[in-house]
């Protein structure tokens, strides 16, 4: 399912700030916990924090956020704000200079990856996918799909996880051709499934991405 990122860096108070523990999920370097947000200027969506007890958004207080949006277009009720706290300090100010993302970082933007892509093979599909099955089969993606970045050897993090989160995008836009065609059910699709075509796609963009920088 697209993501539409957000580009305008908006203000509000904080209206609501309340958790919503179903959509949770369990990421390789810890638990990232769902809240339900609203502004007072009518902004709302779902935020997702690493810490359960501490979230950034507090409610009463001004806050500056970015919405992405994901769209279905074949269920409505999947659609949804994404709402990312903004900091200048976090996004590379002019004090800070350039901040690598840390790991959970990457494995939120990856996750991000996994979950639209997700949605969108569900939309492709001609039988009936539910949300449960979408959420039951993310993490275990996401767990997989980490363990093999990690295990590659590149001095460049940055890079690697950029690539292979192409690599993954492309291996989604075959299998959700595969399930248009009325080739393959979601429930046959398993992890192992993903990591295996994503690990080929990862191998043919970095070969010829060496063989640019060779010349």
């Amino acid at each position: 399912m697209p993501i539409t990122k957000g580009t305008e860096v908006k203000k509000s108070k904080v209206k609501v700030c309340n958790r919503n523990p179903k959509n949770d999920y369990k990421s390789p370097n810890g638990m990232l916990y769902a809240f339900d947000v609203e502004f007072e200027n009518g902004d709302k969506g779902e935020y997702m924090s690493k810490n359960e007890d501490a979230p950034k958004f507090k409610e009463g207080e001004v806050a500056s956020y970015k919405v992405d949006v994901m769209t279905s277009s074949k269920n409505p009720d999947w659609s949804k704000n994404l709402i990312k706290y903004h900091s200048e300090f976090e996004r590379g100010g002019s004090k800070g200079g350039y901040k690598p993302k840390t790991p959970a970082q990457r494995a939120s933007i990856l996750f991000q990856v996994i979950i639209s892509s997700l949605y969108e093979l569900a939309n492709n599909n001609h039988e009936h996918v539910t949300t449960d099955q979408i959420s039951a089969l993310a993490p275990k993606i996401l767990k997989i799909a980490f363990l093999k970045i990690k295990e590659k050897k590149d001095d460049n993090i940055e890079t690697l996880s950029i690539e292979y989160s192409s690599a993954m995008k492309l291996t989604f836009q075959a299998l959700s051709l595969a399930a248009k065609q009325g080739k393959l059910k979601f429930e046959d699709v398993t992890p192992d499934q993903v990591i295996e075509q994503t690990e080929k796609f990862y191998n043919y963009i970095t070969h010829n991405r060496f063989k640019t920088d060779d010349k």
